[in-house]
């Protein structure tokens, strides 16, 4: 039992690990060459980087609530199937579904946020103005990540639950 759970702990490390670097690394590139693009930037400035840091927390707070559906994932798994191979091959799509869902529901989230904030203030050129590192308009566009971020992270855990295969219950009548 003590080394089931060593095993659950170090496969809890590694994926959190894998999903930190990996995840904000592909999310910092995506976002900064974008962003730098749209603003017409050769560097970084102040400004932009405190919406890269927003995106960045809010990416990272969105996968974060991967962890436990997944282990409670990997825990049926393994109990229902104790060949390796066929081990390996489950918990292998599972990861990689709950890691591209979420994934892809924190780059929703990023791009709804900035898209929110630029349709509540079309009279100002945001982008330029945070070329000209004007970061009063970073700093509302990160509040608004990060609220956005707090919201969506239960609903994104509850649709993972219901991803998780559970097991079938024995009907009584």
């Amino acid at each position: 039992m003590a080394q089931n759970l060593t095993l659950l702990a170090l496969i809890q490390l590694v994926l959190s690990i894998f999903i930190g670097v990996f995840f904000m690394w592909l999310t910092f590139n995506l976002f900064s060459n974008r962003l730098k693009r749209k603003c017409e930037l050769e560097e970084m400035n102040v400004a932009f980087a405190i919406i890269i840091a927003a995106v960045l927390f809010s990416t990272g707070y969105i996968l974060s609530g991967t962890l436990s559906p997944l282990l409670n994932t990997l825990r049926i798994i393994s109990r229902n199937n104790p060949e390796t191979g066929v081990l390996l091959i489950n918990s292998s799509r599972y990861v990689g579904e709950f890691l591209l869902i979420g994934f892809l529901v924190a780059m929703l989230v990023n791009y709804i946020s900035i898209s929110l904030f630029i349709a509540l203030t079309p009279e100002s050129d945001e982008f330029k103005e945070i070329s000209k590192n004007e970061y009063k308009y970073s700093l509302i566009i990160a509040a608004i990540l990060i609220v956005m971020a707090l919201f969506a992270r239960e609903a994104y855990i509850a649709l993972l639950d219901s991803l998780v295969p559970m097991p079938n219950l024995p009907r009584i009548f």
